[in-house]
């Protein structure tokens, strides 16, 4: 009986996979609960670990006029293998400190083509199985074409804002906006004492536009994700993308947000993804 109901489960969560991936493809994003990746309701050690890790995280030296705390990482990922291999963080030859690079474009006009330092992401959270299984759910729902020795490219950030009475974290650019990557998925770790943090789809021509300006004709999607794990993916050429500055909910003190976001990308550039018809949108 235990054999049948775990092979029913599987059976579930590949088809919950299937329809996830093929929203994505066709509307060029897809909000999801974690249930439909296939996690059950209670979060796992591991899970609850992750969470507690992102929690001391070092402070964002580009953050202005907020508390927020980040680390990026790369690594590649090898589906056939399921196989997670983090990348080395370069070394700053005069302080010896360990960063990673993120190189802005000009869809960011706040650190438009400047290269920012963050720091690595903690060696113990690499080595968390619980990220390390986000991955391979996450890219059971990416429109990739399949292939037994392809390789991908992940990025990570985990970025947590934390806000006292009558401070306000914004995102940033606080404006519809695109990030010039491929693919992302993004989840939501942590969410604790805080009103805000409206998740925002939009029609691509709306980039660089304030939120309140998008007539609602234009406006795909609209919603707030709260508990951990659940989350959205997008394709970034598809739709412009926004998140609401948050504030602590009344009767507390402080609060928190925490999110995860993992893009995609083949090392193969034969391996491509399927455009759907919004980007010309």
């Amino acid at each position: 009986m235990k054999l049948q109901q775990h092979q029913t489960k599987r059976s579930q969560n590949h088809i919950s996979s299937h329809l996830l991936r093929g929203l994505l493809q066709t509307q060029g994003f897809v909000i999801f609960r974690a249930s439909e990746l296939g996690y059950r309701q209670e979060p796992t050690p591991a899970q609850r670990e992750l969470i507690e890790l992102a929690k001391s995280l070092g402070a964002d030296p580009y953050a202005k006029n907020c508390s927020r705390y980040r680390c990026l990482h790369r690594g590649v990922f090898i589906p056939s293998k399921g196989a997670l291999i983090f990348t080395p963080s370069s070394v700053d030859e005069v302080t010896g400190e360990k960063f990673n690079s993120y190189l802005q474009g000009e869809e960011n006009q706040e650190h438009a083509n400047l290269e920012r330092r963050f720091s690595p992401m903690p060696v113990k959270m690499q080595r968390n199985t619980a990220l390390r299984d986000l991955v391979k759910r996450d890219f059971r729902v990416t429109p990739f074409s399949d292939g037994e020795d392809d390789a991908y490219a992940v990025t990570f950030h985990v970025i947590r804002h934390v806000v006292a009475q009558g401070e306000k974290a914004a995102s940033s650019p606080d404006l519809i906006h695109t990030d010039d990557v491929l693919l992302s998925f993004v989840h939501v770790l942590e969410r604790t004492n805080v009103v805000g943090g409206v998740n925002c789809i939009a029609r691509i021509r709306h980039e660089g536009k304030a939120w309140n300006t998008v007539p609602i004709e234009d406006v795909l999607a609209q919603t707030t994700v709260t508990e951990p794990f659940d989350g959205y993916a997008f394709i970034d050429d598809a739709v412009g993308h926004y998140v609401s500055p948050i504030e602590v909910a009344a009767g507390h003190v402080e609060g928190a947000r925490t999110v995860l976001i993992v893009d995609f990308a083949p090392l193969r550039p034969a391996r491509t993804l399927e455009l759907p018809p919004l980007k010309a949108a």
